[in-house]
């Protein structure tokens, strides 16, 4: 029943909560949401992680409903509809397709960041790795309107990984820089 709600199971759960509540708004007043919202537990129980107990919610709505009977008939009724349907309701509605639009994503951005750091290396032999980082996600979102930092970061430490062809090592005025493997050590 409870997992620890990392970033990582947010960011799977996200699509899926986003295509079962029709939409990234409010569970309650069903405003559009901005970069400030909640993940609202429907039962109140922080320690309940399930999906059917996840909603999202504006800050106001996640506080008012803990002294506002309504709002939390309407978590009650939500986590209800939820476990009643389960995953059935998912899968009928097509939720996992969301996880397709990742992939074809990942499938764009990935070679188009491998690509932007090959070209710089091949010109400049290095390319700072702040400065990469910033650029790619400037890039990504004009290009592909995606490209958030911590996914282009992901991108960059699995291109220099141990047993990839680039690595990050320190310059001698120990900024850190992308560069082919063993060139400067």
């Amino acid at each position: 029943m409870t997992k620890i709600f990392t970033h990582s199971l947010k960011q799977k759960d996200l699509p899926i909560i986003i295509h079962r509540d029709n939409g990234f708004n409010c569970l309650y007043c069903k405003e559009p949401l901005t970069g400030d919202y909640v993940w609202e537990h429907l039962n109140s129980n922080r320690q309940d992680n399930r999906i059917e107990n996840l909603a999202l919610a504006c800050q106001s709505c996640n506080i008012k409903k803990i002294t506002n009977y309504d709002l939390g008939l309407v978590a009650a009724e939500k986590l209800k509809q939820n476990e009643d349907a389960g995953l059935k309701y998912l899968e009928d509605h097509g939720a996992f397709e969301n996880n397709s639009s990742e992939i074809n994503i990942n499938q764009t951005m990935r070679p188009f960041v491998k690509r932007w750091i090959s070209e710089r290396i091949v010109m400049d032999g290095k390319v700072e790795l702040s400065e990469a980082i910033n650029c790619l996600v400037y890039l990504c979102q004009e290009n592909y309107s995606h490209g958030a930092e911590p996914t282009i970061r992901r991108y960059v430490k699995e291109m220099t990984c141990s047993v990839a062809e680039w690595q990050v090592v320190k310059d001698d005025k120990n900024k850190k820089i992308i560069c082919k493997r063993n060139v400067l050590n």
